[in-house]
């Protein structure tokens, strides 16, 4: 009863992040295996733009290019939680036209024991 009490609490926290954090997860190669809806309305996409693509698509392509993204997901597969604020590539500008960064906080987890995944 006690690992069914934890099981529940565990997916309840992971309901709450779900109501009130923008969620994409990608698997450790950094194909978007899913967004929620608050992700999906912050960036201007739909599931089915985003699913199956590489996270590349969210930033410049000098960016992807860069050392510092390289370091980002070598960081996130070994296991080390990222955060920072990084200029995500929107596909619809906010109102005013500024684009500013987005802060994100970025960790590894190993869900499933047959294919681990990264969610942000």
């Amino acid at each position: 009863m006690f690992n069914l009490f934890r099981s529940k609490r565990a997916l309840d926290v992971i309901d709450a992040i779900e109501q009130t954090q923008a969620v994409i997860e990608f698997d450790l190669q950094g194909t978007i295996l899913r967004a929620n809806k608050r992700f999906l309305d912050l960036l201007g996409y739909s599931p089915d733009e985003v699913r199956g693509r590489s996270h590349r698509m969210f930033l410049h392509p000098s960016d992807a290019k860069g050392n510092d993204y390289q370091a980002f997901w070598q960081a996130l597969r070994a296991g080390k939680p990222q955060t920072g604020s990084f200029a995500a590539s929107r596909r619809r500008a906010p109102r005013s036209g500024y684009r500013r960064p987005t802060r994100l906080s970025c960790a590894g987890t190993r869900f499933f024991a047959s294919s681990s995944s990264l969610r942000t």
